[in-house]
């Protein structure tokens, strides 16, 4: 039975989840119906090694059965008589390989796991028993290698390979070293790694280092899908605090600008629905909506917000990312006279894991915008939101421009 007490001193912790795979290869029918070993005896014919393929699917079967430790003398003479009815069978080397692996043959394991896998790279079992060596050699690289091999051959389809392994590899990336190890496959884009990006992304706890992997490997393909998660992975750092990885990320894709992680101007590259929060959002709402206008007016748009009913609403919302210190907004262009009827309200909210704060607050057309903002040393991340307040109607909403004062 594998253990894991000899990997107690390694010192890569990302090893251990990795070995989880080939420690549980024997903890029972479960784990063997995980990479598609049929667990129903029952449902495979005995045919007497007539038919060595159906001879080979009954052993796979009695390995999967419970109680199949008291009956490996009798497997292990089956493989031997299906090898001789079938030279060379892939799944009668690995049967053995695993079995001598289990009887502490380690040598003679190795060299069967690795003829198996020259006769078919696809076969699981086979490759567990590989990986299982590679742990014990410290080889990440040839781990993650293996995984490759095993997601491309078994699809990723409900019940396959990817529902045993997504979850190692999802706990495995917080150590840096499986995420340098997994960049040259994040580059050749194979199949399985947007849905286990898609996985990972499942915990919000994991943007941080998804979006490490992705910064590495240069970010994913074209794609409205990929667009889609990179949008995700920012979202979750945001939603976290953690402002810090959400402006490297940003600044790592290809299309950034660094002026948007400051500015709320109304710029065409501040405008990106893949890029929110970032750039600007706009809010659609059971009773507001809003759009972003072009005015030809030195690249910059016009905000237009509508309203259906009384009272305060929120029509678009930026994340910004200023230093702490002081600083006043200022309109760009001529300013827009105040409506009497609604005002557009500027807000800048601090976010806080103890809670969102408002830190300032203004009304566009009005003397409220000259008041200085000042963000604390707390307050990592703003929201800049743009709120419609009075009577139902439209409003048109100026770009504006945030300059830190110097004394």
């Amino acid at each position: 039975m594998f253990t894991t007490n000899r990997f107690a001193s390694l010192t890569k912790r990302a090893l251990l989840i990795l070995a989880t795979l080939s420690i549980s290869i024997f903890a029972g029918r479960n784990s063997l119906a995980a990479i598609g070993v049929p667990n129903d005896i029952d449902a495979v014919q005995w045919f007497g090694g007539s038919d060595p393929g159906k001879m080979a699917q009954g052993l796979d079967a009695q390995l999967a059965s419970p109680g199949w430790e008291s009956r490996d003398g009798e497997i292990v003479r089956d493989a031997r008589t299906l090898l001789v009815g079938q030279a060379l069978s892939v799944r009668a080397l690995r049967l053995l390989a695993l079995l001598d692996e289990k009887n502490g043959a380690r040598a003679a394991s190795l060299k069967r796991a690795e003829l198996a896998t020259r006769l078919s790279r696809r076969d699981f079992g086979a490759q567990v028993l590989l990986i299982e060596e590679d742990v014990r050699r410290d080889d990440v690289a040839s781990i993650v290698g293996r995984y490759d091999i095993i997601l491309r051959s078994s699809g990723s389809a409900e019940g396959s390979a990817s529902a045993t392994l997504f979850p190692l590899l999802t706990e495995a990336l917080a150590e840096p070293e499986i995420r340098e190890a997994l960049v040259p496959y994040m580059r050749r884009r194979p199949d399985w790694v947007h849905p286990m990006l898609t996985y990972a992304l499942e915990d919000v706890e994991n943007a941080d280092v998804v979006a490490d992997l992705v910064s590495r490997s240069g970010g994913l393909q074209e794609g409205r899908m990929f667009r889609q998660t990179e949008a995700r992975i920012l979202q979750h750092l945001v939603a976290q605090f953690k402002f810090e990885s959400a402006r490297k990320f940003y600044l790592s894709l290809k299309d950034s600008e660094v002026r948007n992680l400051t500015s709320p101007r109304f710029a065409r590259d501040g405008i990106n629905e893949f890029r929110a929060p970032i750039t600007w959002s706009e809010l659609e709402m059971p009773d507001s909506e809003a759009q972003f206008q072009d005015t030809n007016q030195r690249g910059d748009l016009k905000l237009r917000g509508y309203s259906s009913v009384d009272g305060r609403q929120l029509i678009a919302r930026k994340l910004l990312l200023l230093a702490p210190g002081r600083y006043r907004l200022f309109p760009i262009g001529q300013p827009s006279l105040a409506d009497p009827e609604r005002d557009v309200v500027f807000e800048l909210v601090c976010l806080s894991k103890a809670g969102n704060t408002t830190i300032w607050s203004g009304t566009q057309g009005e003397a409220s915008l000259n008041v200085p903002i000042v963000v604390g040393q707390d307050c990592g991340g703003q929201y800049f939101d743009i709120i419609i307040d009075g009577a139902a109607g439209e409003v048109s909403v100026d770009s504006m421009s945030i300059r830190r004062e110097t004394k």
